[in-house]
């Protein structure tokens, strides 16, 4: 080997591509047959000119034997929701599939009475039960199918409620929504923390298999009111509670008539049944009429079906939910609150409350609803007749007879004489006797003794805030004119016209109980209901 073979050796001792296995160009099955044809640099699809660079990402395929299933439906009790997309994995391995078949093996065993037994697990199995655990859990899983409830850690609740959401060919979809509302108002109380978890799941439950919402307790509702995607609930159960429409009007409105002046603790559960009884046939017009669309802009929910449970494969999905959610649909949210302040006034005139709030741009349509509502309720509103007074009563009642000052006269002279048999003389007092002897002085009396019946005094309305200026009496009589006086009005006074109707109502609120003037766009108006009062009062005024 001469020099330059010497040199070139050691060289090619530093040849890494030399020491790096060759690529193959196939790979062979392990049994005979043809090879699996690998997939070469040009099969790869190459990023288009222009393209963002995070635009090249990885596609995964489904495992072999796996398919997607698809399915979209609008759910026909709930009107918030618009749409629903369920894509699910059919086939495959599930990590729980084992789960899947104990669940179904042990769903007939009967459980008898055995006693309590801690159980913990973040993600309960059968296997992890004990013996006595395990008499346990048939024992309290028996009784909750029987509707009774006797005590559960999280563990057993958790593990029954996977057990509900996995079985889908034993138990029917109405019968498992139903188990889950059951263990969610039986157990919230005592448990605390399950509301997010169980809320969720009922949701995705009810959702995966096309159901409505199952009727839920009041203590359920305050809980779903607090939570995320409350329209769910409001827009299946909320209606066939009293509960659910009052939770439903503090979701869709801003206006809170439990705050409203003209509610008293007197008339508090009153007012409540009949607003939200009114309610109750306004949320349905509203809904069915399409109303509820009108300038909203739906949102978009995306989420996977009962994060955070232990279920098997069968029962795994992403949920897309468009809706229209309550606390942004201002549109929506303006209605509800000018139908609410409707039916307040339709109470306020029944309870004889003469103040009115405005209900300027309320749909005639809901008002006609409210209408028929208050009609068919107008004979439990009446003011109730009272009830004759007992006959005894009458012989406390003084004589119809007129005054009769010689009558008067004579009884009391009888009753001094009467005085003066009975009592030894020398015990009387100067302080005793009469000045004036009565029956001379009522004798003596030459005066017209026709009997005067007094008028009463005319009612005064009680004023508890001060009294109008004189400046209010101009600005009353610009409003009544109208047009363009107002302006001038307020100018003349050095006001700008929101301060000036700012006097107005503040001022008369006093005088008739209720603000003399309502917003109407960027400017006020006179409540043609109180045109005559304001008249009245500015008559009074300027004598």
């Amino acid at each position: 080997m001469d020099r330059d073979d010497s040199r070139k050796a050691k060289d090619d001792f530093w040849d890494i591509s030399k020491l790096v296995p060759q690529r193959r160009t196939g790979l062979s099955r392990f049994s005979s047959g043809p090879s699996l044809t690998t997939v070469s640099d040009t099969a790869v699809p190459k990023r288009p000119a222009g393209a963002a660079a995070d635009e090249r990402r990885l596609t995964a395929t489904a495992p072999r034997g796996t398919a997607e299933e698809c399915v979209s439906y609008t759910p026909k009790s709930n009107p918030l929701l618009l749409s629903v997309i369920v894509r699910r994995k059919v086939g495959g391995y599930s990590f729980y599939e084992q789960f899947r078949r104990d669940a179904a093996r042990l769903f007939s065993e009967e459980g008898e009475c055995a006693p309590y037994v801690p159980f913990f697990s973040f993600a309960p199995q059968y296997s992890q039960l004990s013996a006595e655990q395990r008499a346990y859990y048939f024992y309290l899983r028996t009784e909750v199918r029987a509707g009774r409830y006797p005590r559960a850690d999280k563990g057993y609740l958790f593990l029954l409620i996977y057990e509900i959401i996995t079985l889908n060919e034993q138990i029917p979809p109405t019968e498992g929504a139903r188990l889950l509302a059951a263990i969610w108002e039986a157990y919230r109380p005592s448990l605390s923390g399950i509301d997010r978890y169980v809320a969720a799941w009922l949701t995705d439950y009810c959702l995966l298999h096309g159901i409505p919402c199952p009727p839920l307790g009041a203590s359920c509702l305050a809980a779903a009111s607090d939570g995320e995607f409350s329209e769910f609930f409001f827009g299946d159960a909320a209606e066939a509670t009293e509960e659910g429409i009052l939770r439903l009007l503090r979701l869709s409105s801003a206006y809170s008539f439990e705050d409203s002046r003209a509610v008293t603790e007197e008339n508090r559960a009153l007012i409540t049944r009949h607003i939200t009884g009114a309610m109750a046939r306004v949320f349905p017009y509203l809904f069915d009429k399409g109303m509820i669309d009108r300038a909203e802009t739906p949102l978009v929910l995306r989420r996977r079906a009962f994060a955070g449970s232990l279920c098997s494969h069968n029962v795994q999905a992403d949920l897309e939910v468009t809706y229209v959610s309550l606390c942004r649909a201002e549109g929506l949210r303006k209605t509800v609150g000018l139908a609410v302040k409707y039916a307040e006034n339709r109470l306020r005139a029944a309870l004889g409350i003469r103040a009115r709030l405005s209900t300027v741009g309320m749909p005639a349509e809901l008002a006609a609803e409210i209408d028929r509502y208050f009609v068919s309720v107008s004979a439990a509103l009446s003011p109730k007749k009272e009830a004759p007074p007992p006959a005894y009563e009458r012989l406390y009642d003084a004589p119809a007879d007129t005054l009769d000052p010689a009558a008067a006269a004579r009884i009391e002279a009888a009753s001094w004489e009467l005085t003066r048999r009975l009592v030894p003389e020398e015990e009387w007092g100067s302080e005793d006797l009469p000045i004036q002897p009565p029956v001379a002085a009522v004798l003596s009396d030459t005066r017209d003794t026709t009997p005067v019946v007094q008028k009463a005094a005319p009612a005064v309305r009680e004023v508890t805030a001060p009294a109008p200026t004189d400046e209010t009496a101009i600005l009353v009589e610009a409003y009544l004119l109208g047009g363009a006086a107002p302006l001038a009005a307020a100018r003349r006074l050095g006001l700008t016209a929101a301060m000036a109707a700012e006097r107005v109502n503040e001022e008369m609120l006093a005088v008739l109980g209720d603000i003399l003037l309502e917003p109407v766009g960027d400017d006020f108006a006179l409540i043609e209901e109180y045109r005559e009062d304001a008249e009245e009062w500015l008559k009074q005024r300027k004598k």
